[in-house]
């Protein structure tokens, strides 16, 4: 953008007066008050231009801040046109207040004070591309104390956070102006590394990246992290590399699992189908665009799970007894095939024939190594998360006791489900066909069902799914055999 320098003009009360007495002084000669005319035209005019060109500049200004620079939101769409439009530049924050009363017995007390529930916090974050699949990624968070108007909390230590267990509910040790986090770095497909003042990976593991099934399946940050021996919440001068290893959403170069950590809170829907159940997650990106996963139950126990744009995974639970059951993973491509070999050596590395059993399990503590803990990972129970899985279910016991469940509103598809589960026992005990009882023509008719994770324009989501599972299959050069014969 060109730089323009205007003079600034200002009318004080006493130059307002000084004009006023110009323009109603009397005068002498008609040539005068003419000439007198011809000149508050004239200063009247610049004055119009002048505050036109600076509100124009302001304007510019204002613009700038929004998008971080000249012609940042354009060249950013440029560099990376398939995916959702991310801002370049956020400002966030949380701002938590709250009233505590007691009464020990010789008098009430009542406080008020900050983080109650959480940190009270504000940030700034962004991100910008410089590069063909490479981007610039920033953040800077404070702690804040609404009560006080305090930024931090006691004294800082050099190195780690402090020499204390700590607690990831603080606004965090230190008197640091960004003593939460403040990191710089670049990412790639191959990854991101940042270098700052960062969360600690054992603190993330805890809180926030856990499991695929959310945070805090290893347990409360506030109860666990305290058990471990001095560790930090977050480190000082740390260097951070972290790469997601899951496909990205369809029509964007988000990772999936980017996504489900950072959009948090989505709109859940449960729609009964003619196989079961689908369910549907949004995720609002933007002002104009939404993250949409449409996952399946295929019902009495199989689940449709999409991985990647082309590939989905169905999983079948065939009980056994009523202890066990068997577990078939189903890959399905839709474009490249799948190599049966190595995924056949990938199985059979943690599996045993004939019967499939799996070499880690209970009876030796799930392959737990304390060293591969502390150096390498956070469970100690390898990289395969499958065995992550089955220690986390099998660990609840072969039988749970369902009357104490406190079911939420992100359970409404576990709600569903049993009540799909009790009409089929009602429709069995009474001779009729329950749902998926299907005779031979009506189960060769079976396709599906679609089972999408991509980034949809907000207004017409319900469509794109539809019309997504679509398009691939007609780009597939398997299922297109399959529509054609439709």
């Amino acid at each position: 953008m060109a730089s323009r320098n205007f003079f600034p003009l200002k009318l004080t009360p006493l130059a307002l007066a000084a004009l006023a007495m110009t323009v109603t002084a009397p005068v002498r000669a008609d040539t005068d008050i003419d000439e007198l005319r011809r000149e508050l035209a004239e200063q009247k005019l610049l004055i119009e231009k002048l505050m036109a060109a600076q509100e124009a500049q302001k304007a510019q200004q204002e613009k700038e801040i929004q998008t971080g620079g000249p012609n940042r939101g354009t060249g950013l769409q440029a560099a990376v046109p398939a995916g959702p439009s991310i801002p370049p530049l956020t400002i966030y924050g949380v701002a938590d207040v709250n009233m505590s009363s007691a009464d020990s017995g010789y008098g009430s007390k009542t406080n008020f004070g900050s983080g109650g529930y959480t940190a009270s916090r504000l940030g700034i974050k962004g991100e910008k591309a410089v590069a063909d699949g490479i981007r610039v990624v920033y953040l800077m968070e404070a702690g804040l104390s609404l009560n006080t108007g305090t930024v931090g909390t006691g004294t800082p230590t050099l190195g780690i956070n402090n020499t204390t267990p700590s607690n990831g509910a603080l606004t965090s040790a230190g008197t640091q102006l960004f003593s939460r986090q403040i990191y710089a770095g670049l990412t790639s497909p191959e990854g991101t590394i940042t270098a700052g003042r960062q969360y600690a990976g054992s603190y993330l593991a805890s809180v926030s990246e856990s499991s695929a099934m959310g945070s805090g399946l290893f347990g409360s940050s506030a109860t666990l992290l305290t058990l471990i021996s001095s560790m930090p919440t977050r480190l000082n001068n740390s260097l951070v590399y972290g790469k997601q290893f899951r496909g990205a959403s369809d029509n964007s170069d988000m990772p999936i699992t980017r996504v489900l950590r950072e959009y948090e809170q989505p709109v859940i829907s449960v729609d009964r189908t003619d196989y079961g159940l689908r369910l549907t997650a949004l995720r609002q990106i933007d002002e104009a665009q939404t993250h949409v996963r449409v996952t399946n139950l295929v019902f009495p126990q199989a689940f449709v799970i999409p991985m990647s744009s082309e590939m989905t995974i169905s999983q079948w639970h065939v009980p056994i007894d009523d202890h066990s059951c068997y577990w078939y993973a189903i890959f399905t491509s839709f474009g490249a095939p799948i190599d049966k070999r190595l995924m056949r050596q990938q199985r059979l590395a943690l599996y045993e024939l004939p019967d499939y059993k799996p070499k880690v399990n209970k009876r030796n503590n799930y392959g737990f190594n304390a060293q591969e803990q502390r150096t390498e990972t956070y469970t100690g129970m390898g990289h395969d998360i499958n065995v992550h899985d089955q220690w986390a279910v099998e660990s609840q016991g072969a039988i749970q006791d369902r009357t104490r469940e406190h079911l939420g509103t992100t359970d409404k598809g576990i709600v569903a489900y049993r009540k799909l589960l009790v009409e089929a026992i009602e429709r069995s005990q009474s001779g009729q066909n329950a749902l998926m009882m299907a005779d031979p023509a009506v189960a060769r008719a079976l396709t599906g069902p679609a089972s999408i994770d991509g980034i949809a324009p907000l207004q017409t989501w319900s469509q794109y799914w539809v019309d997504a599972d679509l398009q691939r299959r007609r780009q597939s050069e398997w299922a297109s055999v399959r529509l054609a014969q439709d």
